[in-house]
């Protein structure tokens, strides 16, 4: 809770130019010292100048019984980033939807999302309005660019685990090979 103060004092005192958003804190109690680390917003400058006026600010409003190092990330947001971001987002929001996350895609400022829904999902999906609290979840971190969510309905869950595994594995074009199977084979345990 500390930290969500922080990073909100963090962007009214610079007017969110820099649109923090916390990476992580680590308080190591037995050194009294707390190390966080923060993401700004990529294509702005932060000279020392202002990390020093920002660290001072910072300082007088966290709890003076601790010694803290303050770390400044370039917040690069990639295809990557929302996929990880987007499961992380589905473990806290919907862990009940079953799903499998089809692509996701940069062109411009847009990105687009496609996920597919398992059948036992699907209907649950649209009653709780998925793809909006998908793109308002990331219009709210990354305002500077567009998101758009598809669902597709599909048979994502599969019982078996050995299956799940293997159709997994074979869907991230990967290819796989012991000393049991021949070279090809997709996935074999």
């Amino acid at each position: 809770m500390l930290m969500k103060i922080l990073i909100d004092e963090l962007n009214n005192f610079t007017n969110n130019e820099y649109k923090f958003m916390l990476k992580s804190a680590l308080l190591q109690k037995d050194a009294d010292f707390c190390v966080i680390e923060i993401f700004y917003k990529d294509g702005v400058l932060l000279s020392k100048e202002k990390k020093a006026e920002i660290n001072n600010f910072a300082v007088s409003i966290l709890p003076s019984q601790y010694k803290y190092e303050l770390k400044y990330i370039k917040n690069f947001i990639s295809e990557e980033r929302i996929t990880s971001d987007f499961c992380v987002f589905m473990e806290k929001t919907f862990p009940s939807i079953s799903y499998s996350l089809d692509f996701v895609k940069l062109s411009g400022i847009l990105f687009s999302i496609a996920v597919k829904i398992d059948n036992n999902s699907y209907e649950h999906a649209k009653q709780v309005n998925f793809c909006l609290a998908v793109e308002n979840h990331f219009k709210k971190l990354y305002e500077d660019y567009e998101f758009k969510c598809e669902i597709e309905k599909d048979e994502v869950y599969v019982e078996d685990g050995t299956e799940k595994l293997r159709v997994i594995y074979h869907q991230s074009g990967n290819t796989y090979t012991n000393k049991n199977s021949q070279k090809g084979d997709f996935f074999t345990m």
